[in-house]
């Protein structure tokens, strides 16, 4: 096995367990307080050159996921969430063509009277991280990407600043687990919460 290789696995490895142990740990208070959330493409993230909306099309099968549950009502931006939720697709292989995205904003599900419309943002949403020194070039252009082979889902605190700058508070790493028609990833989301809830219960 090359230098490279076994780097690489080390790298998955340290991931995953990094993400079990998240999936472990007790949520903070402001997860099992949140009533509202802001659901994004990780800004990391860049659109397979094989299916160019993926990325966009996780978003759209986590707000329904999270619908279904029906826990949470939909913020118009970061600012006025309680969470930011962000995700990214995996790729098969260890390396992947990519088509960089554009920073325009994603459509989001907003609940309406009589049901649910779907719509774009209205004007500039603010930044979600630090891109200071950072290329300002945000149409597409092709490159590659390395890395895991996974689906990731990520929560932020909303309301703040620069809200995944920070570390999440929960993290979930499964291959397909945005996917429909299951989208597994907000499925282990409920199930921390309501192991959260259950451990801050029994607590005397």
């Amino acid at each position: 096995m090359s230098l490279r290789n076994i780097a690489l696995a080390l790298v998955i490895l340290s991931l995953v367990a990094i993400s079990f142990a998240k999936n472990k740990q007790e949520l903070p208070d402001f997860v099992l307080q949140a009533r509202t959330v802001f659901v994004v493409v990780d800004p990391d993230a860049a659109d397979p050159a094989r299916n160019p909306g993926e990325n966009q099309q996780a978003v759209r099968a986590v707000e329904q996921a999270l619908m279904k549950w029906g826990r949470f009502s939909f913020a118009a931006d970061a600012r006025t969430a309680d969470l930011v939720i962000s995700v990214q697709k995996g790729y098969s292989g260890a390396v992947s063509p990519t088509i960089g995205r554009s920073q325009d904003p994603p459509v989001v599900l907003n609940p309406g009277q009589g049901g649910v419309t779907i719509g774009g943002h209205q004007g500039t949403p603010p930044p979600l991280t630090d891109s200071s020194g950072m290329p300002q070039d945000t149409g597409p252009h092709p490159g590659t990407q390395i890395g895991l082979s996974a689906d990731v889902l990520k929560v932020f605190q909303g309301g703040v600043d620069l809200p995944q700058e920070g570390s999440p508070a929960w993290r979930y790493d499964g291959k397909d687990s945005l996917s429909e028609p299951s989208v597994n990833a907000v499925t282990q989301f409920r199930k921390a919460i309501e192991r959260s809830e259950k451990a801050k219960a029994n607590k005397p």
